[in-house]
């Protein structure tokens, strides 16, 4: 998947074969986040949400400054229904120059 500047929103994660999901972004002072707004099938130049029935759940995505240019990854996805469905942790580490 892969994040880009779209939609009603302003950024979206396209996650492929016209599917993809719009973000609200929000930060504290050691995070930065990502938060679904709404899902889409996109046709050509059209986007369809998806009914709020058929939605996989929240997804949030986090990431942690740890420092020491390192940063947490973290992702979830909740549904109302069966809670959470996902959840992975990635800690990060930028190249040395």
């Amino acid at each position: 998947s892969s994040k880009r500047f779209s939609g009603p929103t302003g950024i979206e994660e396209y996650i492929g074969a016209g599917i993809g999901l719009a973000l609200r972004v929000s930060a504290d002072d050691k995070s930065l986040y990502f938060k679904s707004d709404h899902y889409f099938l996109k046709f050509g130049q059209r986007k369809l949400r998806f009914p709020s029935w058929l939605r996989p759940g929240a997804l949030t995505i986090e990431h942690q400054d740890l420092g020491s240019a390192r940063f947490l990854f973290s992702l979830s996805l909740n549904s109302r229904l069966l809670g959470e469905l996902i959840h992975q942790d990635a800690i990060f580490h930028d190249k040395e120059n």
